[in-house]
């Protein structure tokens, strides 16, 4: 058994301290200890690695040569897929969001705990939320699979979560025909404080920050279309988190390009060209800040990495598409890793 305490004292400042909250709390797998050398902890820029004596970097990641590192999956270094139960404890008046279906829910004194329950093996690579959440469920239907679509949100948040489900369902069902059959029989949704700007999606759980869709002001189409984009997008990552990738160079084309491509047909498909090419517009402009703010040299795609989102986001998935016009959207998407 490991007892760990995680306490904050005083702020720093200008990391938000975004783990312990009064309400909505975000942990991720990072809590638990580390076994052995954890080589993401490294000093990756080359604008300071020489102040301290460090050699430049050619690449971040190691090469698709390098057999330890071809053996260890992308999200889950420390282990191959693993069975959980979570047995989580929080401030009555508080629901968790966690990855597994919930197998129980109870109240003892001023705690309120939850159960969750993986349904197949998954990745060592979670987080876990707590909250004084609302929740809104639905129910539907994707070529004969029953998926129930949970949305957590702050109750003052509630304008967007009819499109929130509504953008789930038709990435599913756009993604079934991509994809196949979604791995999971529930999908949450979950709200999140912006004091952390990113996306993330693991087992059956995707969380958006508060600015991302939640607070929109969707009357506005180009922001109704990022909440379908986005939505889309993390359904996708979901999926390819099911393939064994390994953490290598490159590994981010399948992980990042293929869901941004997939989230930029998905939008074509529903909603036409003009959503389409605004967001291709939106895209390259966060590819250019990205660019500029490099300290390393720019990956080529196949080579990117993991601090390089801008070169597998932007510049993987519209590189995608480019493909996709030239040889038929069909033929690539039948390149699919998941087959």
């Amino acid at each position: 058994m490991i007892r760990g305490r995680l306490h904050c004292q005083g702020f720093t400042n200008g990391d938000s301290q975004k783990e312990l909250t009064f309400n909505g709390s975000f942990l991720s797998h990072n809590i638990l200890p580390f076994f052995g050398y954890d080589d993401r902890r490294e000093l990756k820029s080359n604008q300071y690695r020489p102040q301290y004596g460090l050699q430049k970097l050619a690449s971040r990641l190691p090469d698709t040569t390098d057999q330890l590192a071809s053996r260890q999956l992308f999200a889950s270094t420390q282990a191959n897929t693993i069975n959980y139960t979570f047995t989580i404890s929080t401030s009555a008046g508080q629901m968790v969001v966690a990855p597994g279906l919930l197998q129980k829910e109870w109240q003892s004194g001023r705690r309120q705990y939850f159960r969750f329950v993986n349904q197949a093996p998954a990745l060592f690579d979670f987080s876990i939320l707590s909250a004084r959440y609302a929740v809104k469920r639905k129910r539907v239907d994707i070529a004969g699979q029953p998926v129930d679509i949970e949305v957590y949100y702050h109750p003052g948040h509630s304008w967007n979560t009819d499109h929130f489900i509504t953008s789930a369902k038709e990435a599913l069902a756009y993604l079934d025909t991509v994809l196949g059959r979604y791995p999971y029989t529930v999908l949450r949704i979950a709200e999140r404080s912006y004091y952390d700007e990113a996306l993330y999606a693991y087992g059956n759980v995707i969380t958006l920050p508060e600015n991302h869709g939640w607070t929109a002001d969707i009357r506005r189409q180009e922001d109704l279309d990022y909440l379908h984009y986005s939505t889309t997008r993390l359904i996708a990552e979901q999926y390819m988190k099911q393939a064994n990738i390994s953490r290598t160079q490159g590994y981010p084309v399948i992980t990042r390009s293929i869901p941004g491509y997939l989230a930029i047909q998905e939008l074509n498909h529903f909603y036409g060209e003009a959503a389409l090419q605004k967001r291709l517009g939106k895209n390259h402009d966060t590819y250019l800040k990205g660019r500029a703010k490099e300290e390393n040299t720019e990956p080529v795609l196949m080579q990117s990495d993991e601090e390089a989102d801008y070169v597998s986001e932007q510049k993987g998935s519209y590189a995608l598409y480019q493909l996709s016009r030239l040889a038929g959207a069909q033929r690539v998407n039948g390149r699919s890793p998941l087959f």
